[in-house]
C-alpha cells in the first residue's frame, strides 16, 4: 500500500532559525504543501533535538475549550503563564502570541490555521501534575495540571506508532544488534526513511520501505539492524509524524 508524503511542510518554528545540525537549537526547513482532499492542508514541524532536554516524552494539547494555566511548582497558587483561548481567533494566532511557548510540534490542519495539536516536551509526571518545558531556548520548566485536553506520549510509545526516522548524522552506523561491537550493516539509499520495530534502551530496531522515492513511501518494511535514537539527553534521530 503506498502513501504520500509529498504534503508535509516543514515548518520553522516560531523564532528559530534554520542552521547546521550540530548547532545548539531546533532546526527545520520549509517545502511547498499540496492540498489535501477538498479542505484539509498539514503542516508539520520536524524538530531536531541536538542540545536540549528530551524529558519523558511529549505532552500532546488538543484543542482547549478555555484556558491553560503554567505554574512554578505544583503548590504555587500564582500562575505565571496562561494561555486563554478565545472563538473570534484562530488557535494558530493564539499558540504565535505568546512568546514563552514553542511547540515542538505543529500540526495545522485546514485553511483557516485551525491547530489539529501541538506538542511540547513533558520532563516529569505526578499524580495530578505534568512540568513540562514550553521553550527550547529556555531552561524554564513549567508545571501543569492534568487537564483532560492533555495526553502523555512517551518517546519509546510515539517514536514506534509514527511514520519514519532517519539518522541526523548519515555516518552514524547500523548495527546488526543493540550493541557496538556487534557488527556494522552497510546501507546506502537515496531517501532515508526508517519504520520503527523495537525500542531497547539508547537503541532502535529499523526496517525500510521497499518502495520508496521522493513524495511516496510504500510497500512492505524489511528489517535492516539496530541503530542509536537517542545519547544521554540528546536525539539522534529526525522523526516524520504522520
Amino acid at each position: 500500500m503506498r502513501q504520500t508524503i509529498g504534503f508535509f511542510i516543514v515548518v520553522m518554528l516560531l523564532g528559530c532559525s534554520n542552521r547546521q545540525s550540530n548547532d545548539k537549537h531546533l532546526h527545520s526547513s520549509s517545502e511547498q504543501a499540496d492540498t489535501i482532499g477538498n479542505s484539509f492542508q498539514t503542516v508539520l514541524a520536524i524538530s531536531q533535538l541536538t542540545d536540549d532536554p528530551l524529558g519523558i516524552g511529549l505532552i500532546r494539547i488538543t484543542y482547549p475549550e478555555n484556558e491553560m494555566a503554567f505554574y512554578t511548582d505544583t503548590i504555587d497558587k500564582k500562575i505565571q503563564h496562561e494561555i486563554v483561548f478565545s472563538e473570534n481567533e484562530t488557535q494558530y494566532t493564539i499558540i504565535k502570541k505568546h512568546s514563552f511557548i514553542q511547540p515542538v510540534q505543529l500540526i495545522v490542519c485546514d485553511s483557516e490555521e485551525n491547530i489539529k495539536y501541538y506538542e511540547i516536551i513533558c520532563l516529569e509526571e505526578t499524580k495530578n501534575w505534568f512540568r513540562v518545558r514550553t521553550n527550547l531556548d529556555s531552561d524554564n520548566s513549567y508545571w501543569v495540571k492534568k487537564y483532560p485536553f492533555l495526553t502523555l506520549l512517551k518517546w519509546e510509545e510515539y517514536l514506534k506508532g509514527i511514520l519514519c526516522v532517519k539518522r541526523i548524522n548519515n555516518e552514524d552506523k547500523i548495527f546488526r544488534s543493540h550493541d557496538n561491537s556487534s557488527g556494522i550493516i552497510e546501507f546506502k539509499t537515496e531517501f532515508e526513511c526508517f519504520r520503527v520495530l523495537e525500542i531497547n534502551g539508547q537503541w532502535m530496531r529499523v526496517g525500510y520501505y521497499s518502495d520508496i522515492n521522493e513524495g511516496y513511501i510504500g510497500g512492505e518494511i524489511i528489517d535492516l539492524g539496530w541503530i542509536k535514537w537517542r545519547n544521554d539527553n540528546f536525539l539522534l534521530i529526525n522523526y516524520y509524524d504522520h
